[in-house]
């Protein structure tokens, strides 16, 4: 799943590689927004994401070797596809044209787009983190692969990022300023993936569990602590877990899979609702409204 800007819709795709398909919360009317699309037999869209001027951001192929594309909003253009490979998800900037992944998981690389004559282009590309050049106060952190996740809100001055084999698995944050890194989980013998980030940036969604087999939704502090917060308890019926929750921009929702312990990381079974306040779960959003993300709406129109 992913949040379109306003808060307002769910994009999601039918099977990877496929469609992508957006809902509406309020209506709950869907649309394809690829059924124009024309891939050769057996590729498709492995992710899908919105970027910060509202058109559409895809990795397409299949799903060992997908591509970026970038389509218009119009939903009357075919995709511009780049010659640039992506391992499983890029991190995309709600505030920019720039956007971060790996095509190997050694690596990570920011690309910042640009459009000529209304065609999108790369401005410009660089390698920001390969996984053996991971230092914290000095010590090496090893693992076998690393894979971007989310620009950490509000001011994109860091990016969240996995490290596998690291602890099982652990967040990291990259600051892109300082170009230091911290580790947000420090977790011993526990898979902690990075998911979706909060609006305010203060916590982020994790898998989290024994193994990613046994998976649930917590809300991990960005604050040094590693305090978590449980948000799920699909484990609790054998067979099931929760994963890939992501946040609304305004800080109402979590948007976050049924999955069951023998399908494929990040396949699921249907997407569900969090309503972060009225759950109640973290105190400090508790009594918070859904603040409005876009220029001329209300809390009361989010």
């Amino acid at each position: 799943a992913e949040w379109s800007l306003d808060s307002r819709k769910v994009m999601y795709l039918d099977k990877t590689p496929g469609d992508a398909w957006e809902i509406d919360i309020a209506s709950k009317e869907k649309r394809c927004v690829t059924e124009h699309v024309k891939f050769p037999e057996g590729e498709g869209i492995c992710r899908a994401h919105y970027m910060s001027d509202s058109n559409y951001l895809f990795t397409a192929g299949t799903r060992p070797k997908a591509y970026l594309h970038i389509m218009d909003k119009s939903l009357t253009k075919q995709p511009v596809k780049f010659d640039l490979k992506v391992n499983e998800g890029p991190a995309v900037s709600r505030n920019s044209l720039r956007v971060v992944y790996t095509p190997n998981k050694d690596d990570i690389y920011l690309v910042e787009f640009a459009y000529k004559d209304g065609v999108p282009v790369i401005k410009s590309k660089e390698k920001i983190i390969d996984k053996d050049s991971v230092y914290i106060d000095g010590e090496k952190m090893t693992g076998w692969g690393i894979e971007p996740q989310n620009f950490r809100p509000p001011h994109d001055e860091e990016l969240l990022f996995s490290f596998y084999g690291c602890n099982w698995t652990d967040l990291f944050g990259y600051n892109l300023k300082t170009k230091k890194f911290t580790n947000y989980s420090k977790a011993d013998k526990i898979y902690d993936e990075a998911e979706g980030v909060f609006h305010d940036g203060k916590y982020s969604c994790v898998e989290r569990g024994p193994r990613n087999t046994q998976i649930e939704v917590y809300a991990l502090k960005l604050d040094g602590s590693t305090e978590v917060t449980r948000m799920t308890h699909f484990t609790d019926v054998e067979g099931f877990k929760a994963s890939n929750p992501v946040v609304s921009d305004n800080g109402r929702y979590i948007a976050f899979q049924e999955s069951t312990k023998d399908l494929p990381m990040g396949f699921g079974l249907a997407i569900y609702l969090l309503d972060i306040p009225a759950s109640g779960l973290i105190p400090e959003y508790s009594t918070t409204k859904a603040v409005p993300v876009q220029t001329g709406t209300t809390p009361a129109e989010q």
